[in-house]
């Protein structure tokens, strides 16, 4: 481990891979405190996602405070920047957004939601620009931005009963699945 930085509810950490003898790579460890009504869901949702603008998990860990609090720790990748900070930045100097930057990230964002809707079936429930990770690779160029979805806390699995679904038309399917436009 070379160094740490705390963060709101992370540590920011840059550490090596050991099982590969990778570079340093910078991680970040999100703490959750377990709560017995919502067993590891984040966990089970997030270990199934991979994806380019999902937020991928690279290792978890359990720890206990003196509390005999029992904290999942999710090690993943670190993105320096919320969208959230980003806009900030943007309205504190007076500017807007380049428009070829808001598409870009529109894009990125919508192609990581219908990855979790439509191939795993997740809804996320708490898309906001906390919520979306944000890393610059190079400033001048908006082609190497990259934004990815985090915090599945709130997310939920969609479910309904096959047989509910065949029977219906398409339109009332959708609604029965909580699908209908607002």
């Amino acid at each position: 481990m070379k160094g740490k930085r705390p963060f709101k509810f992370s540590i920011y950490i840059n550490c090596r891979n050991n099982d590969k003898c990778l570079d340093w790579a910078d991680l970040a460890i999100k703490k959750v405190l377990q709560d017995r009504r919502c067993k590891y869901r984040e966990l089970q949702l997030i270990h199934s996602m991979d994806h380019p603008n999902v937020i991928a998990l690279k290792h978890c860990f359990f720890s206990t405070t003196n509390k005999d609090e029992l904290f999942l720790n999710l090690v993943m990748e670190f993105f320096p920047e919320t969208m959230y900070r980003v806009l900030k930045h943007y309205s504190n100097v007076y500017q807007r957004m380049p428009l070829v930057n808001m598409k870009l990230y529109m894009y990125q964002i919508f192609r990581g939601l219908s990855y979790i809707h439509n191939i795993l079936r997740i809804f996320h429930r708490d898309v906001k620009p906390q919520n979306l990770l944000f890393l610059l690779i190079v400033e001048a160029d908006p082609l190497t931005h990259q934004v990815k979805l985090c915090d599945f806390g709130s997310a939920k699995l969609l479910y309904a009963l096959p047989e509910l679904i065949n029977k219906l038309v398409p339109e009332q399917a959708r609604r029965q699945c909580g699908l209908s436009a607002a």
